[in-house]
């Protein structure tokens, strides 16, 4: 197997996870209280290859996964008429 196919593997996986990120925050997005998920990647030069732009741009560049991160910001405030139903706002 020649090298030329990873970077276009790892870029794929990327774009898989993406999705599958993507496709389940769609599926949430009015649940209440649900916090979006965002996917981290970061482009690695190969083996020998200096890192620089153009190299990478000719396939000599792979993509790394630097995991996942929830989206902890304030979402939107709702009334609802439920005496119950309370909501926090600040940092903590």
């Amino acid at each position: 197997m020649g090298r030329e196919m990873y970077p276009a593997l790892s870029g794929g996986l990327r774009a898989l996870r993406s999705l599958d990120l993507i496709a389940n925050n769609l599926a949430n997005v009015n649940t209440t209280g649900f916090k979006a998920d965002r996917a981290r990647f970061r482009l690695e030069a190969a083996e020998g290859v200096a890192p620089n732009a153009a190299a990478m741009s000719l396939g000599e560049g792979f993509v790394t996964s630097l995991g996942e991160s929830t989206d902890y910001s304030q979402g939107l405030l709702q009334e609802t008429t439920n005496p119950t139903d309370l909501a926090l706002r600040g940092e903590r």
